[in-house]
């Protein structure tokens, strides 16, 4: 997988397709488009464990979901304190999640974490792959006006927030098969959210 973000919308169109009805076939059908376009032999370790992610994540002591805008935080929390990334990284990310729901930018906003961030050469890696799945995500769910897309979200920016750390949190723990089946199964379960 050459380009996580890319590879993230295909899955998205893959899904939907399928009309998943639960955030553990959401990401069943993630890995089923890996297994289908790349011949990716095994991707259950990497399912499995997006599913836990987001089971521990984005559900509350009272078995709710949270509310969309409540998610990235709390997937980045979990994954900093479960030591997934870096104090570093979470710092970044959670300097990028602030400046994209205040500016609506979101090149921007994670330009502005590589420039103020001290981070080494794999966090920055790591912020690149979040950047590439936040942008791919920003076109895919961005409305249009001559969009005839199935989804034209009124909350559309905090699903791509939630896209790019879904998309990091995963590569962090599965590579780029783990990154886009977390990306992709964050962003379809936070659309199923606000449509």
């Amino acid at each position: 997988i050459d380009n996580i973000g890319k590879e993230h919308n295909a899955a998205l169109d893959y899904i939907t397709k399928r009309k998943a009805t639960s955030f553990v076939e959401t990401f069943v059908l993630a890995g089923e488009y890996l297994v289908e376009t790349y011949g990716v032999q095994d991707v259950k370790r990497e399912v499995d464990n997006a599913a836990v992610i987001f089971k521990k994540s984005q559900i509350n002591e009272f078995g709710d979901l949270l509310d969309v805008e409540e998610r990235p935080k709390a997937m980045l929390s979990f994954a900093f304190e479960t030591e997934i990334i870096s104090r570093g990284l979470y710092q970044a990310l959670l300097s990028v999640i602030d400046n994209i729901a205040k500016t609506g930018e979101v090149s921007d906003a994670f330009e502005q974490a590589f420039k103020l961030a001290n981070l080494g050469k794999e966090e920055i890696k790591a912020l690149e792959i979040g950047k590439d799945v936040a942008q791919n995500s920003e076109k895919y769910w961005k409305p249009k006006r001559d969009s005839n897309r199935r989804y034209l979200l009124p909350k559309w920016l905090a699903v791509v927030i939630c896209d790019a750390v879904g998309g990091l949190v995963g590569n962090a723990i599965g590579g780029p098969i783990g990154g886009v089946i977390l990306g992709a199964g964050a962003s379809i379960e936070a659309a199923r959210a606000v449509y």
